[in-house]
Order: structure tokens, then sequence, then C-alpha cells
């Protein structure tokens, strides 16, 4: 799939399943649009010297914590994104590349990715690793990063008495715009800790299987046009 030919789903009806039903998916949205998950995937294909894996990045409506992002990869049958290599980072960073995946404050913060810091580490940026993929005995290396300048940087903040540390990894770039680049962040959400990330990659080693948005558009289009055919055949 070209990456610039990606689909988009938005509050559970894929945006490409026909300009026949484009307005009554319009309209149908609006009543849940204020709580969807927004959606982009492609294919990195080995044609075009990719790995032939698919990626999808998933926006909420809300803050995720690196956690509930990791798990969530999991249920869709995929794992976070291990971005291994520069050429990896770049198509990537060319899926998320849009506001939808990204929060600008001071800095602008992306997705979630796969790597994470071991416990105990030499901080800041010692005992980095990946996301282990299904039925793999042991993680990819985490030989290839592309940090921001000053990153990581292991910023702590105490809240109640707990210290947390910045330890899971997510794009973000300094100052405004979006980058490929990477920042260690909080993987707990809330002021003071992780105000900022609301989105994730997940990765697939094969095509994956529709998505429950992609089966809800399929059968919300019949319904509308089997609808549509019974009033017609009425009057």
């Amino acid at each position: 799939m070209n990456p610039n030919n990606k689909i988009f789903f938005f509050s559970g009806r894929a945006s490409n399943c026909g300009s026949v039903f484009g307005v009554a998916v319009a309209f149908l949205s609006i009543a849940t649009v204020a709580f969807a998950d927004i959606t982009s995937q492609a294919q990195w294909t080995i044609g075009s010297g990719g790995n032939g894996h698919t990626y999808r990045v998933v926006a909420k409506p809300g803050l995720i914590s690196w956690d509930s992002a990791n798990s969530e990869a999991g249920l869709a049958g995929g794992y976070l994104a291990t971005v291994t290599s520069p050429a990896e980072n770049s198509f990537v960073f060319s899926l998320i590349d849009n506001a939808a995946f990204w929060t600008q404050s001071a800095n602008d913060h992306g997705p979630w990715i796969g790597g994470f810091q071991l416990p105990g580490s030499s901080e800041p940026s010692g005992g980095f690793t990946w996301v282990t993929q299904p039925a793999a005995s042991s993680p990819e290396p985490f030989s290839y990063a592309n940090w921001e300048a000053g990153e990581p940087n292991n910023l702590t903040a105490t809240v109640l008495g707990t210290t947390y540390n910045q330890d899971r990894v997510s794009f973000f770039h300094v100052g405004s715009g979006r980058a490929a680049t990477w920042s260690d962040e909080y993987n707990v959400t809330g002021s003071p800790l992780n105000q900022w990330t609301i989105s994730y990659v997940i990765e697939f080693n094969s095509i994956p299987e529709p998505s429950s948005t992609a089966l809800i558009c399929v059968f919300g289009m019949v319904a509308l046009a089997r609808r549509a055919f019974q009033r017609r055949a009425v009057s």
C-alpha cells in the first residue's frame, strides 16, 4: 500500500466506505465523534524495501498510558511498534505525521512505540529495550534509536509520596511541529505526569484481520442500503 494512500476510520465507520453513503456516514458520526478512535494504517511492502509488516496508528479521545496502549495493541493482534532502523522510523513517521495523532503543548508529543526502560537501569539512557513480539523468545536488540536532542532525560515527579520516572518511548519534538524523533515519557497519565500522549502505533507481522470499526462500517452500510431499497419499494 502506498503510505500516502492510507485508510482512516472515524467514529467506528471507515471514511472510504463509498461515496454513495458518505452523507449518511457523516450524519451517523455526529453522535459518536466525541468518543471515537481515529485510526490510520499502511503496509511497509517488501517491494518498497520494507519488511512486509502493517502499521496502524490509533488516536484515543483522551490520554492513554503506555501500559494501556501495549494491552490494546495485543488485543488487536499485534504489538507496539519496534522501530529498529532509520528506514522503518521514516516509514512509521510518514504514517503518523498528522496533527490528529499529536498533542501540541510547549513541545509536540506523538504516539507511543514499543520501547521501554528496564527497572533499575542506569539513567538516563541505560537499559532500553523493545517489547517482545508474539511467538518470539526475546526482544529485538535496541541498537537503533532516534532520540530528540537532550533525550532521554529521565525527568522525575513525585505524587503522593511516590516518585515516577520517564521510562517509556514515544515520538516527540521540541517546540512546535512534528518530527521523527523520540523521547522518554511518563507511563502514568495525568498532572503532573504524562499530560500529552493520546495515541500509539501497532505493528502487525502480517496483514491484520479487519478491525471492528471496519466491520461496523460494512454492516452499517448494508443496513442503510437495505432500508433505502425498502423505502423505494414502498413508494
